[in-house]
């Protein structure tokens, strides 16, 4: 499917996080905030290495002067251009979950890039990809596992993405999850929403990784988000002041 607007913006964010004469490591999680992500990469150099492949890898894979020369993935879930594509490709490599998925191993892949998707994430960065409520919606998956190795990788970098909003209006950036931790904050290095990206979180003190988060929340909520983070003692009337500017 093609990306809405917002999942094209979402995308380009993303891109914009990745340098492009490095060559990094790619993961991307599964989730239809991430739709648009195959075409904004298209441009840089990757190395796949990745829980799943889907229809992404053709997008960086073909082409005389492809962004992505070979993958090593654990499983293909994707269109039927996608399994044609694999068909007999030297390129692309399936191997165990458990090689695949090794957070230590993911930890020393050169410049490793996990992109993820949650179903919200709280003020501090803490992600519930599972479950609202009593409503189970997806499993972790490889999350914690990607996360983890690319938030320990020195030059690493762990993105979450979501949309802003969820399809009941509400905001995905939250208080108080609604469910499971899935991932925990320390392995979230960047949110990113419709609305931006936020600087890289690792090692940033607890008021300033609540502003930035705050920061890219949608506008209707942003305000809300800041005053209950400034009750709960996590930013101080300055950075209110700040996020109630970016609003209005």
């Amino acid at each position: 499917n093609a990306p809405t607007t917002r999942e094209q913006a979402i995308a380009d964010h993303i891109a914009r996080l990745i340098p492009r004469r490095k060559t990094s490591t790619l993961q991307v999680g599964i989730g239809g905030a991430l739709v648009g992500l195959g075409e904004a990469l298209k441009g840089k150099k990757f190395r796949i290495w990745s829980e799943m492949g889907s229809d992404w890898v053709k997008t960086l894979m073909e082409g005389d002067q492809p962004s992505s020369k070979s993958a090593v993935l654990s499983f293909l879930h994707g269109s039927a251009d996608l399994y044609r594509f694999a068909d007999g490709n030297a390129n692309i490599r399936v191997t165990t979950q458990q090689r695949v998925n090794d957070p230590a191993r993911i930890s020393k892949l050169a410049n490793m890039v996990a992109i993820n998707t949650g179903l919200e994430v709280d003020l501090l960065g803490n992600v519930n990809a599972e479950r609202i409520g009593s409503k189970l919606i997806s499993s972790p998956g490889g999350q914690p596992d990607f996360m983890k190795g690319a938030a320990e990788n020195p030059e690493g970098k762990a993105i979450m993405a979501l949309r802003s909003i969820s399809k009941l209006g509400t905001s995905t950036i939250a208080l108080d999850l609604q469910g499971p931790v899935t991932t925990r904050a320390q392995h979230v290095d960047h949110v990113v929403t419709e609305w931006g990206a936020t600087r890289r979180l690792r090692k940033l003190p607890s008021r300033l990784r609540v502003y930035e988060i705050i920061g890219v929340s949608h506008p209707i909520h942003r305000l809300e988000l800041a005053q209950a983070a400034q009750k709960k003692g996590y930013i101080d009337s300055a950075q209110v002041e700040k996020l109630r500017r970016s609003v209005f």
